[in-house]
């Protein structure tokens, strides 16, 4: 077993050229003013690395570590940050947690890294709730129960990205809200099993540069309309029409008035 001596260190650099979590220190009251090319890098203690598992979390430059070195000055291990304990201060996670409805905020249940840009990630060993807010008002987690909480109040933009699909299953309710516009790119597939319903305040407006399943369906609905209207009209004629082998007056004006309805509507 080495024989270890404990130090307080200040850390200079985090940037391993080996990129092996070991970060440069400048002891205290041994290394003060040493250039910075004789300070020694020191290894972490203690982590949780293991086949497939790999864990760490360096520590910022400039701030203070504890140092293990042997009596040589050959090794040196770093254990974590020097702990401040009147730096902590806990008020800052729970009150982001508040914004996490069905998130346990008791202490002794939160694990957690809090950043210093504001940002939290955070996981409830009591109930299995995880996830991550930040200052600015997002938030997304998982809560005990299982769903999925994604709540943006300051960002401009959501991207969803699918290679292949994207499925929006919702048993009951389904909404898409946009309060300017909500554009879909590309092509879209909306299928109902039972009734599709489409509302508006005021209006709205469905455009196609080629054609449309909305525009075929106006179509064979005029051409219904024209053609009960020929009906009616040879219905009528039956009864006050001339014989077969001559022409109707009255059948020849009505065609007249009913063909260009027609010819407007396959235009």
């Amino acid at each position: 077993m080495f024989d270890l001596t404990l130090h307080t260190a200040k850390v200079v650099s985090i940037d391993d050229p080996n990129k092996k979590g070991a970060i440069q220190v400048s002891i205290e009251s041994v290394s003060d003013g040493w250039d910075k090319s004789l300070l020694p890098w020191a290894i972490p203690l203690i982590s949780n690395i293991s086949d497939g598992t790999w864990e760490i979390h360096l520590p910022k430059e400039g701030s203070q570590v504890w140092v293990l070195v042997d009596k040589y000055w050959k090794r040196f291990y770093y254990l974590s940050n020097r702990y401040f304990y009147n730096l902590f201060d806990f008020s800052k996670v729970s009150g982001l947690l508040a914004k996490c409805e069905k998130i346990n905020t008791e202490y002794k249940n939160v694990d957690f890294k809090y950043f210093l840009d504001g940002t939290l990630v955070f996981h409830n060993n009591s109930d299995g709730s995880s996830g991550i807010v930040n200052s600015v008002g997002t938030l997304i987690y998982i809560d005990k129960d299982g769903d999925l909480v994604k709540e943006i109040s300051k960002n401009e933009k959501t991207s969803i990205k699918g290679n292949k699909n994207e499925i929006i299953d919702g048993r009951e309710n389904v909404e898409v809200k946009g309060n300017s516009s909500t554009n879909y790119k590309n092509k879209r597939s909306v299928n109902c099993n039972s009734t599709l319903d489409i509302s508006a305040m005021s209006s709205i407006s469905l455009k196609s540069k080629t054609s449309s399943l909305l525009e075929i369906g106006n179509t064979v609905a005029t051409l219904g309309a024209i053609l009960t209207e020929i009906c009616q009209d040879l219905a009528t004629l039956t009864t006050t029409g001339s014989p077969n082998n001559h022409t109707s007056p009255q059948l020849s004006a009505q065609m007249a008035s009913i063909l260009p309805k027609i010819k407007m509507t396959f235009k």
